[in-house]
């Protein structure tokens, strides 16, 4: 299945698959340290958002200059 997974530095993992066209049908978030399952299903149902942020201007320019990033997870 091809999907797309980011892990937080707190161990949650995200992961995006099942693509229908242009939208991903599945959201699985899992936290890692007990391999649980925290929410399986449809993305727009979700009690979880995440934004991406990185080094690299693809993947959102760098934690530290985005406000939501301190604190949170």
């Amino acid at each position: 299945m091809a999907g797309n997974q980011w892990i937080s530095d707190k161990g949650y993992i995200l992961s995006l698959s099942r693509p229908i066209g242009t939208r991903w049908s599945l959201l699985e978030v899992t936290y890692e340290p007990y391999n649980q399952v925290l929410y399986k299903g449809d993305p727009d149902a979700s009690p979880y958002s995440f934004d991406i942020c990185g080094e690299d201007r693809n993947v959102g320019g760098p934690c530290s200059k985005k406000r939501w990033a301190r604190g949170f997870y």
